[in-house]
Parts: structure tokens; C-alpha cells; sequence
């Protein structure tokens, strides 16, 4: 049985591509170097993936951002020293609502730093992954 030429040819550009691509293959597998810079890359891309998903996150929760921006305003006011005509016109009230600040404040810190570290924690696995 004789072939036509052209199939031929075709054939034969088809085994080229072939071997091609797996000499190229086995190439990569070779070459350490490159494939430990392409896992450092992937791993750099995930990270930025992780960190704009945080970043998106945050910016669709505004009532998480405003209750976070309202317990870092209470924290600074509890920082700050009463003034002795705070004191006069406040007295226990002042004291009350002082304590009461610092408690919301204290609650938002917790929060934020539970939410922080969960957000870290998603960051290093992406980067384990």
C-alpha cells in the first residue's frame, strides 16, 4: 500500500510537533531554576489574588468599616486626658460613659485583630497552596 506524499508529510510534521513538545517537556522538568521561579510566581500571584479579595471584601462591608472607624474614635477618646471642666459638668456620667467606650472600643480591637489574623491565615495558606 502506497501512501500519498502529502499524507506522508503530514505524519511527519505531526511526529515533530510531538517529540517537540515533549522535548520541551522534559527540558522543564530539567531545569530546577525555572520551575522553582515559576512556583514563586504562581505563589506571588495568589498572594495578590488573596490581599485584592481582602481589599474587595472591605470595601463592600461599609458598616464593618464605619463600626471599625467609630471603636478606633472611641479608643483615641479614651486615650486622651479628662480636663477638669469635663469633669465638673460630667462627673458620673462621664465616668460611665468613659468605661462604657472603653469596653466597645476594647471589643472592636478584638475583633479586628481576630479578623486579621484570619485574613492572614487565608494569605499563608493561598502561599502554602
Amino acid at each position: 500500500m502506497d501512501k500519498d506524499p502529502s499524507v506522508i508529510r503530514a505524519e511527519i510534521e505531526q511526529t515533530r510537533e510531538r517529540v517537540g513538545d515533549e522535548v520541551d517537556a522534559i527540558s522543564y522538568k530539567t531545569d530546577v531554576g525555572a520551575r522553582a521561579s515559576d512556583y514563586v510566581d504562581d505563589k506571588k500571584e495568589a498572594v495578590k489574588r488573596g490581599a485584592t479579595h481582602m481589599r474587595e471584601t472591605a470595601a463592600n462591608n461599609p458598616l464593618g468599616l464605619a463600626a471599625g472607624g467609630l471603636a478606633l474614635g472611641f479608643l483615641v477618646g479614651t486615650l486622651l486626658p479628662k480636663t477638669h471642666v469635663e469633669n465638673e459638668q460630667m462627673g458620673e456620667m462621664s465616668d460611665r460613659l468613659m468605661d462604657t467606650a472603653k469596653e466597645t472600643a476594647s471589643e472592636a480591637v478584638g475583633r479586628g485583630k481576630q479578623v486579621a489574623q484570619e485574613a492572614v491565615d487565608a494569605a499563608v495558606d493561598t502561599a502554602k497552596e
